[in-house]
């Protein structure tokens, strides 16, 4: 019995010991999360595989002074001259296009030129677009594929 209460003593030692030591700051758990200064709509999802990759983009700035006002809201301002790059699986930049008046931009490109040598029916590419907007990163991710 002896034995026994040696052997639960023991156990017991070492998970409090293990609690006590594994322990982390809340701090340290956080993920910073900014929101986006941006909000980006893309369009253009699935393209043959002879033919262009033909994907537009609008940028918009988000001006949320009446968003209490259920008559006013959130108002979408156009984001003119502003600089969007392309990158293809988060990696490989591709493109860059500059917004016009309306906020508009667009990548026209071929499988080839985003790093899809053969392009078979149901393959895909994830395109990620960023810039920073008011000293404020943002990225956009967009999946397109074959068809």
């Amino acid at each position: 019995m002896k034995k026994y209460n040696k052997y639960i003593l023991s156990l017991m030692i070492v998970l409090v010991f293990s609690a006590l030591s594994s322990c982390i700051d809340e701090d340290e758990l956080t993920i910073p999360f900014n929101a986006s200064p941006v909000l980006v709509m893309v369009s253009g999802n699935s393209f043959p595989a002879a033919g262009n990759v033909v994907v537009s983009a609008r940028v918009y700035e988000l001006d949320k002074t009446n968003i209490l006002d259920h008559t006013l809201g959130i108002d979408s301002i156009a984001v003119a001259n502003f600089q969007v790059n392309v990158l293809v699986n988060d990696v490989m930049s591709v493109a860059s296009f500059t917004t016009d008046a309306a906020g508009q931009g667009m990548v026209i490109s071929s499988w080839e030129d985003l790093g899809m040598i053969v392009p078979e029916t149901g393959n895909s590419l994830v395109l990620e677009f960023s810039g920073i907007h008011n000293d404020l990163p943002f990225r956009k991710r967009h999946t397109i594929s074959v068809e």
